[in-house]
């Protein structure tokens, strides 16, 4: 009762405050100067009276001054500082409100593609939509369009193309005639498209039984990225193949100096020079460097463009067939090239000719058999997009022009079929909130201010006037205003209500709790880290960059096995070995051994370039990360290994055995002295080392025992090397060759493991790869992190805003109400009385 006469009270007062101001006084302004307008306003802010009392309420306790003067400046300094404290309020509460930005986490059930589209394109920063079905193979939702150079589906291929070219004596036109290997090079082309046709298929079929393994549903752009990029690492690795398939071909033929039956790097004759003797006679073919020096084939690999001339092949004398060197008045085949092999040869065309169709008439001028396949040379010319490019650029790429994956996403998303996406969002109130939350806040924020005004006013002003010679205690002078103040107000019948209200309120707001998502903006890993320890069940922080490249943060620095940066790999020795050959017997080790480690040392060039490669390819690989991977998580998925290609394996038989029957005849390598013991060359066995009938095969067989420190037979090799023919007139001495050091903590092969088991592992000793996590971290370089937490709903500020907002809420409501509340009891308070009267007469 007396808190609402209070409020009526106050209420009177702003009435009777507002009141000064008339019409009158309203239409006297307008007619005001500058100065008078502001020495009024001065006046009625200096006169501004926010606490004007009725004449009926002034108290006569003794305390209070009866002065209606001192009365008077007292009201004026609580309205003074009553609007200070209501500006601070005001200020602060909007402040704190528009600037206070809150994140929520809204999940929405019930996805469509429509839908998923439409989040994406408001909300792909935090949008997460889990899969239901995390796994599946990338031909339930991706097709292919493979065109291939328009040389594999042409006539150039088929077999009556190539054996149209064929002549019976086409080794003897001589290296630099096209028709000498022309029938060859179309056989190898085709047998190129076939391999890269099965190639091609193998691939498409191995990226769609691949499993594509997705967490969370990737939108459009990102399946394509890594439907291409799985795309592009089968290729690449297909690739890879073949080139090492190819380099390890060319090393091989020029290595173990594989003869050409076409004569084009070995021309072969027989000869009898009596009624019982046969005489077969070798002659290389060579060529003139542009110093003027002569290099043999397997010294080199010269290639020149493929000419046809008019002369018979029995014109042409020997001594002019085997020099690498058109013969005058020729024509050139354009777009291919004569070489040492066929095989060199097509790797380095580039086919021009099948563009032209000139050159298609020339080739059936040279070939006649071509004019009865009753083809139209016009039909027939080839047409792409991929010209000047050779065969071997060609065969690198399996020969295709262009791959184009079709990815139906409707139907990945079926196969992901998410059940609901999450997403969170970041918003500051409105200024619409802002003002609900004043006028809630405002009736609660008058009466606090208000009696707070008052109280502070009145205990100061006690406190400044108090009797100088008084006894009395600061504190008994505050107990007593404090209780004054109160029984003025007349609140002693509701404050133990009251208190226990606001009690209960207090209680309810700061022990209610709430699970809320906390955003953490541009976290460090230092930050990364303590919160994944704490949180690391609802922790996500998404990529900003969700494709990386491998190079970013992988680092690979792989170690040969020793021998590749020995001597043993050096020209000098090599040098060393040509001076140290044995004319007889033609089976001594000194023999073979400079081919066999010329073929080391292009072996251990061949796996430093093969691994290389692959290394290089491997970085360039994309490394799809969504969200920040936990360190373990990371390790585990960047813990990789390698597949390269391996060199083929060579099978044992028997020692005794003929290498024109059989191919992979071995024995021991020996190695003879001069002199004869018994009618027999003394002989030394090599330990571990096997000759075979090639010199790949001696050395894949075989083992690098005889090169280590600790072993006994390479001071008696460097023995035989250096007793009968010296080292004075080399550059090198053999003191500078240093034998293999045996160190089992640097070395996983083992002195007695054979070459080729050696060669199976790329003769990698150690990859010594890296992967820092704070790399991959700094790549990733996610935006925010955010988790869930259960908190407080309010903290202080949020239980006083609280507090006064239901404290105005009910002044507000009962204001309102009360008025309608008394009447219609004082209406049921008259009827009952009525009705007693009415009773009480009867």
């Amino acid at each position: 009762g007396k808190l609402f006469l209070l409020l009526v009270k106050v209420r009177k007062n702003k009435h009777y405050a507002h009141q000064k101001i008339d019409s009158s006084s309203l239409s006297i302004l307008g007619k005001m100067n500058p100065k008078t307008l502001f020495q009024w306003f001065l006046h009625k802010v200096s006169n501004y009276n926010l606490f004007l009392i009725g004449e009926d309420d002034y108290d006569d306790d003794d305390d209070e001054p009866q002065d209606p003067a001192i009365v008077l400046k007292y009201q004026k300094y609580k309205t003074r500082l009553y609007v200070l404290l209501f500006t601070v309020s005001v200020y602060i509460l909007f402040y704190t409100t528009l600037m206070k930005a809150e994140s929520s986490t809204v999940t929405v059930s019930d996805i469509t593609l429509v839908k998923f589209n439409e989040l994406y394109s408001k909300h792909k920063e935090t949008l997460s939509c889990p899969c239901s079905k995390i796994s599946m193979p990338y031909k339930t939702f991706v097709s292919n369009t493979i065109n291939l150079h328009p040389v594999c589906k042409s006539i150039f291929v088929n077999q009556s193309w190539i054996e149209a070219l064929y002549l019976l004596n086409a080794s003897q036109y001589g290296v630099w005639d096209f028709r000498t290997t022309a029938s060859s090079q179309f056989a190898l082309l085709s047998d190129f498209c076939s391999i890269s046709q099965d190639t091609i298929f193998q691939i498409e079929n191995d990226v769609g039984n691949n499993d594509f393994v997705t967490t969370y549903l990737l939108n459009d752009t990102q399946i394509e990225f890594e439907v291409n990029s799985t795309t592009e690492s089968f290729k690449n690795s297909a690739s890879a193949r073949i080139i090492m398939f190819l380099n390890y071909l060319r090393t091989t033929v020029r290595e173990n100096y594989l003869v050409s039956a076409l004569n084009t790097n070995l021309i072969t004759g027989i000869s009898s020079n009596s009624k019982y003797t046969l005489r077969v006679a070798a002659f290389p073919v060579y060529y003139k460097s542009a110093s003027g020096d002569i290099v043999l084939c397997n010294q080199g690999n010269p290639t020149s463009a493929a000419t046809l001339n008019p002369l018979l092949n029995g014109s042409v004398i020997l001594e002019r067939i085997r020099e690498f060197e058109s013969m005058p008045n020729s024509t050139i085949v354009s777009g291919f090239f004569a070489a040492c092999t066929p095989l060199k040869a097509l790797l380095q065309s580039t086919l021009d000719c099948l563009y032209e169709i000139e050159c298609l008439q020339l080739l059936s001028d040279y070939f006649p058999p071509l004019n009865h396949m009753g083809v139209n040379w016009t039909d027939v010319l080839l047409t792409s997009k991929q010209q000047n490019l050779s065969v071997n650029d060609y065969f690198n790429n399996l020969f295709i022009e262009d791959w184009l994956p079709q990815i139906n996403y409707s139907k990945y998303f079926d196969e992901c079929h998410p059940s609901v996406c999450t997403y969170t969002t970041t918003d500051r109130a409105d200024i619409s909130y802002t003002i609900a939350l004043f006028i809630s806040l405002y009736g609660g924020l008058v009466i606090i201010l208000r009696l707070s005004t008052s109280f502070l006013v009145n205990v100061s002003l006690k406190f400044k006037h108090r009797p100088r010679n008084t006894s009395v205690h600061f504190g008994n002078l505050f107990r007593y205003t404090k209780k004054n103040f109160r029984r003025k107000y007349n609140l002693y019948s509701i404050f133990s209500v009251s208190q226990r209200s606001i009690i209960i309120l207090l209680l309810f707001n700061s022990l209610s709790t709430q699970t809320v998502t906390v955003t953490i903006i541009n976290p460090s890993l230092n930050t990364y880290k303590n919160l994944q320890m704490l949180y690391s069940a609802t922790l996500n922080c998404p990529c900003s960059t969700k494709t990386i490249s491998y190079r970013s943060f992988v680092s690979l620095s792989p170690v040969l096995h020793q021998v590749c940066s020995s001597g043993f790999i050096t020209d000098d020795w090599v040098a060393l070995l040509k001076r140290s050959t044995a004319k007889e017997p033609p089976n001594d080790w000194r023999n073979r051994a400079v081919s066999q480690f010329q073929l080391l040392s292009d072996f251990c060039e061949l796996a430093d370039k093969t691994i290389n490669d692959s290394v290089d390819r491997f970085l360039k690989k994309f490394f799809i990360a969504s969200t920040v991977f936990n360190e373990i998580d990371f390790n585990t998925q960047l813990n990789v290994s390698f597949i390269l290609p391996e060199i083929p394996e060579s099978n044992s038989t028997m020692l005794t055995c003929v290498c024109a029957t059989n191919p992979h005849c071995q024995g021991s390598n020996v190695i003879y002295t001069p002199e004869l013991v018994g009618g027999m060359y003394h002989l030394y066995v090599i330990p571990s080392s096997i000759r075979g009938c090639l010199n790949s095969d001696s050395l894949l067989l075989s083992t690098l025992q005889c090169l280590y420190a600790d072993s006994d037979c390479f001071p008696i090799l460097l023995s035989y090397l250096s007793k009968d023919y010296g080292t004075d007139d080399l550059k090198i001495s053999l003191h500078n060759i240093s034998p293999l050091i045996n160190d089992p903590t640097r070395s996983r092969f083992p002195p007695n493991t054979l070459v080729s088991t050696i060669f199976k592992e790329m003769m990698v000793e150690q990859w010594n790869a890296s992967w820092p996590y704070k790399n991959f971290y700094e790549s990733c370089a996610p935006i925010h992190c955010t988790y869930s937490e259960k908190i407080r709903t309010k903290t202080i500020a949020g239980i006083i805003l609280a507090l006064m907002s239901v404290i105005g809420g009910l002044v507000v409501s009962l204001r309102l109400i009360t008025p309608y509340l008394v009447r219609f009891f004082y209406y049921l308070w008259e009827k009952i009385n009525k009705r007693q009267q009415n009773q009480q007469q009867d």
